[in-house]
């Protein structure tokens, strides 16, 4: 019996811990999430004072407030579009990750990397995932499905520039599918 209490006293220890620690938040991406840690238990990076030039992933603490937004932009930062949770994708404008992560109200910065910006669908055909690219030339891949008759897979994909949208399908060898 004594045992039994001891075990029941041990899980509520771990309980208590686990809902004291900070909660856990994520970038969530079309094609996968980024687990973020808050800002005060981020290390000091060694690039934090280095400029950035290109898109950057920025998640506040909360969802921001105008005036968080306007504090982002005198600093340079453009914010470009909104990923969840309480994130954005932007343009940093060689403001250094540094200064972006002293601020109060945001939790993460990091890179906007080339593989964010692809559908995980497509990351097993490599063929595919080029040709989708080239056809979208810059436009935004909003929907992969990938479908398999007769033995053969396709991916088919829709691309939004604008207000327009279009949709191809392309083989796995990358090659067009009428």
């Amino acid at each position: 019996m004594f045992r039994l209490f001891r075990c029941a006293a041990a899980l509520l220890l771990l309980a208590a811990a686990a809902f004291a620690a900070e909660p856990q938040k994520f970038i969530r991406l079309r094609n996968g999430r980024i687990t973020t840690t808050p800002a005060q238990a981020a290390a000091v990076q060694p690039a934090d004072s280095a400029r950035v030039s290109g898109l950057v992933l920025i998640q506040f603490e909360t969802a921001p407030t105008p005036e968080q937004r306007q504090q982002l932009t005198d600093l340079g930062v453009d914010l470009l579009s909104y990923v969840p949770d309480d994130a954005f994708i932007a343009d940093a404008n060689q403001v250094p990750p540094g200064k972006l992560r002293a601020l109060s109200f945001i939790r993460w910065v990091g890179p906007f990397r080339p593989e964010h910006k692809i559908h995980g669908k497509l990351a097993d055909s490599a063929a595919a995932k080029a040709a989708i690219e080239k056809k979208a030339a810059g436009a935004k891949i909003t929907k992969v499905e990938t479908l398999t008759k007769g033995g053969k897979t396709t991916y088919e994909a829709a691309i939004t520039k604008g207000k327009k949208t279009s949709e191809i399908t392309v083989a796995a060898d990358g090659s067009a599918v009428k």
